[in-house]
């Protein structure tokens, strides 16, 4: 056999997931709802804060205001999970979290957090280890029409329109899938 086997592709999926922030704001429309300003960017609105597996399959979303820290986000994304995921184990994200994040998931959910940082010396664009898979996923979730702005008032409606083009997507996937 040339690959894995599908039990351990599935193992290792559910035993190590990824938390990012989407790298875009997103600017709130005159319809009003939640936003804010994230003074580091420069930018009002919202963001769009993802939990995938290692398939760059979308496990959870969270929709808060620009303002909101990322660390913040992810804790909110570590309660709303907590329990669900009984395999997981390890939790990578990238170097926008705060180190307390570590301490919080490891004392409370028993999840090991890794920040995936670049070296201080690198300059250029270089592919991280296990990163890719999340930006994949901002980037196919990019081709929805309706997550191109932000057109919703609330941000449940938001949530639920990220989770229909994942759908989509993995519908599209199911039906293209040689069988």
């Amino acid at each position: 056999m040339y690959g894995p086997k599908l039990g351990e592709i599935l193992n290792q999926a559910s035993a190590l997931l990824i938390v990012r922030v989407s790298g875009a704001l997103w600017a709130s429309t005159e319809m009003g709802g939640v936003k804010g300003f994230n003074p580091a960017k420069q930018v009002k609105g919202r963001k769009r804060h993802l939990m995938t597996d290692t398939l760059g399959l979308i496990l959870f979303v969270v929709v808060c205001a620009a303002s909101i820290a990322d660390s913040d986000g992810a804790e909110y994304i570590f309660h709303e999970t907590g329990g669900r995921f009984p395999r997981l184990r390890t939790v990578l994200v990238d170097q926008g979290y705060k180190s307390w994040l570590v301490e919080f998931a490891k004392h409370w959910f028993g999840i090991v957090v890794d920040i995936v940082s670049r070296s201080p010396s690198q300059r250029e664009f270089i592919v991280q280890p296990q990163r890719w898979k999340i930006e994949r996923t901002f980037g196919w979730l990019g081709w929805s029409r309706i997550l191109s702005k932000e057109y919703e008032r609330t941000t449940e409606s938001s949530e639920s329109n990220i989770y229909l083009a994942s759908i989509r997507l993995m519908v599209r996937r199911l039906v293209s899938s040689p069988t």
